[in-house]
This record gives C-alpha cells, structure tokens and sequence, in this order.
C-alpha cells in the first residue's frame, strides 16, 4: 500500500470471522452489543484500519477473474465499513482493510540495522583488501551465481518436460525471480495451480521436435576427449 508492506483483510471475511466468533466482542465489554459494521467503523474512526481497493482492476491475458488478494493496494476515498460492505456485494472488488499498526520489531530487525552499516563499509573498502580476501570473495559471489544460474536451469528443465509430457506449466521455485517476495516467499519450492488452459498437442510436438534437434546438435559438436583434455 503506497509503497509499504501491510497486512490487510477483506470485509466479508471480517463479517464472517465476527459471526463464527462471537465471543471475540467479550473485550469490547459493554460495547460487545455493536454490530460488525459498527465495530469496523469505530477502528476505521481510530484509524486502526484504512479503506483500500486493488490497483489493477483488468484481467491480465489468460486470466477468468481478478486475484483474490491483490499485491498493491491504494487507499480508497470511502471509509465506512457499511458503504464497503455494499460495494462488495454489488462489485466483489473494493473490499479490503489494511491494518495500520506496527507490530513490535523483532530481534532480527534489531541487529540487521547494526550490520547493514558496517556491511556497506565493507563494501566500500573493498578495494584495500589483502589480495587472498578479494579472491575469497570471488569465488563465493561466482559460486551464489553458479547456484542461481543452476537452479533457473533445472527448473526450465522441469517446466519444459512436464509442458511436453503431460501439458501442465509447473514451475518449482514459483516466486524466485519476484521483486517484491519476502525471504520466506522466495524459497518456496511448492509451484502454483495452473489456472490457464492446457496447450494444445500441435504445440507440444513442434516443441518435442526443437527440443531432440537441440540435444542432437549439442551432442554432435561436443568436444570430444582430445579437446577436453587440452581445456583441462
């Protein structure tokens, strides 16, 4: 939300969560009688919770429906709860609450703003390095390069096989070219539903047959041993 991280719900969910929990009101004490809506409006009054809508509102190419919990958000010029609550049940598009409190910061946090300092230090000093701790650097910046190019690869490997084979586009790693992911998102091996429609056989041949040339060629011009002895 204007280019800040937030955590954020929907309104039909708030409404249902209150009604399948009633005995969260308990803490309201004697206000535990006010109606969902009333309680949403007196945090968005509180400014505990602000009014926002999704930023894209047109189907990206392939897609049957908006996603379910957009990436960016603005804030939207309506804020009560009740007008949201009838806006979603006429549109099922402006229907979101991002929470504006901030949580307590966590120990990490704590210690990644003392080590980002002296990280970028370091960094500058770079060039004053003893010979041996530039090469140690090297060859872990190549070795982390070498990884990522290696995991792209097995997972195109992946993707194409299982789109030739069986017709499904499933990436391994789904969020490990995203921008905007979190450490955790990154690294999540588990791939996403494919939601599009499967191709069609005609395209999976052609495919088939680009991919048997390549390994054909590739095989053909490999160095033969005489070669990768003098490489060595």
């Amino acid at each position: 939300m204007e280019q800040a991280r937030v955590e954020y719900f929907r309104g039909k969910d708030f409404v249902s969560f209150i009604k399948n929990h009633p005995e969260c009101k308990e803490i309201l004490e004697e206000d535990k009688d006010l109606d969902t809506e009333d309680i949403a409006n007196v945090l968005l009054e509180k400014n505990l919770l602000v009014r926002c809508d999704r930023v894209t509102k047109t189907l990206r190419p392939g897609k049957k429906k908006l996603s379910t919990w957009p990436v960016h958000l603005e804030i939207f010029r309506v804020s009560l709860f009740a007008v949201d609550w009838m806006i979603d049940l006429s549109l099922k598009m402006m229907r979101f609450f991002p929470w504006t409190f901030e949580k307590r910061h966590p120990l990490w946090q704590t210690l990644s703003s003392f080590f980002w300092p002296v990280l970028t230090r370091s960094i500058c000093l770079f060039p004053v390095y003893p010979h041996r701790c530039k090469l140690i650097v090297l060859y872990s910046c190549a070795g982390i390069l070498l990884m990522i190019l290696s995991l792209l690869f097995v997972r195109a490997v992946a993707f194409g096989g299982m789109w030739i084979l069986l017709g499904k586009r499933v990436w391994f790693f789904p969020n490990i070219l995203a921008e905007e992911a979190t450490l955790k998102e990154l690294f999540r091996f588990w791939p996403k539903k494919d939601e599009e429609e499967p191709p069609k056989w005609r395209s999976r041949l052609f495919y088939t047959v680009v991919a048997v040339v390549v390994v054909m060629l590739l095989r053909r011009h490999a160095p033969d041993e005489a070669a990768r002895a003098r490489y060595q």
